[in-house]
């Protein structure tokens, strides 16, 4: 790799490794989330840039082409020292903006943890802010019994409930609602214990289920006002670690409302997933909210969008 002088520069993985090392978008993301993250980011953009050429060399301001492929020995192709320059500098920013989306995203959870932690997420959403029950559940017709046999019991209403929860994650899901039912009826609790568990592996799980054919990754994108997949993951972890030790509302307290809002919301907000983030988020909601033993009751898709603060 060349440094000096008007000669064409080729780059190999490990040499962009360490170009990109040794910036201070590199050292800062790295004391956020860990340089192993990092690392498997610096392999994420290594490829990107990879796909990144016109003429066949790399440039600037060509647009990521995912149709390239990138075999073992694949090498970044530069026209000269300037460019090289420009590669390194686009990755510093990359890297920082990364942090910085993270950061962010950060401050704006630890608002929404305050806001269920003082009840306001429920309040905000019982003030017509709940999506209307017809939109996603029809009750099934009273069944009558057969002539001389005793009147058919009611359904229980933690069942009923959690009907409805079904219902409300996968109106208008791909695949329907069969995922969904098996994963609300597999997970749901009834003695107040928190249904997501102590750490992300559950809601890794749920996605695994829900969602199929996702990319690997989602790379930095500039353009949106969320991190990329490593940062995201990153988050998802962080906002287990932050609510493990959390007192969680007593079985039919109404307060579980506000938990189901903020796992809907500060999940999707950091968009720890590559694809699948809506999906993963709304079973998450008809989880708790299941488990909760209580009416479900869900929040409109505007309201919900605000609170992702997905713009």
């Amino acid at each position: 790799m060349p440094l000096f002088g008007t000669k064409a520069v080729t780059l190999t993985r490990n040499e962009f490794y360490a170009l990109v090392q040794s910036t201070t978008g590199y050292t800062q993301l790295s004391a956020v989330i860990g340089p192993v993250a990092v690392s498997y980011l610096l392999g994420i953009l290594f490829e990107d840039n990879l796909r990144m050429v016109q003429n066949g060399l790399w440039f600037a301001g060509a647009a990521v082409n995912r149709a390239l492929p990138v075999l073992p020995n694949s090498t970044i192709k530069l026209k000269d020292k300037t460019d090289l320059a420009a590669l390194k500098n686009r990755a510093d920013l990359l890297l920082d903006g990364d942090r910085i989306k993270i950061n962010n995203r950060q401050i704006y959870v630890t608002q929404l943890m305050l806001k269920a932690q003082a009840g306001t997420l429920r309040t905000e959403m019982l003030a017509g802010k709940t999506e209307p029950e017809a939109t996603y559940f029809t009750a099934p017709p009273v069944q009558a019994p057969r002539p001389g046999a005793p009147a058919i019991p009611a359904k229980a209403a933690w069942l009923v409930n959690m009907d409805k929860a079904i219902c409300w994650a996968s109106h208008g899901a791909p695949g329907g609602a069969g995922a969904y039912s098996t994963l609300v009826q597999r997970h749901t609790k009834r003695d107040g214990t928190f249904p997501l568990g102590g750490d992300e592996k559950l809601v890794m799980a749920l996605w695994k289920d829900l969602v199929t054919g996702a990319p690997p990754y989602r790379s930095i994108n500039p353009a949106t006002p969320y991190p990329s997949s490593v940062g995201g993951l990153h988050l998802l972890k962080w906002i287990f670690q932050q609510t493990r030790a959390t007192a969680w509302p007593a079985y039919g307290s109404q307060r579980w409302i506000n938990w189901a809002l903020f796992f809907y919301a500060g999940m999707m907000t950091v968009q720890g997933f590559s694809d699948g983030n809506k999906r993963v988020c709304r079973c998450s909601y008809a989880l708790i909210m299941a488990s909760a033993g209580i009416d479900f009751k869900a929040p409109t898709p505007a309201y919900g969008a605000i609170l992702a603060a997905m713009t």
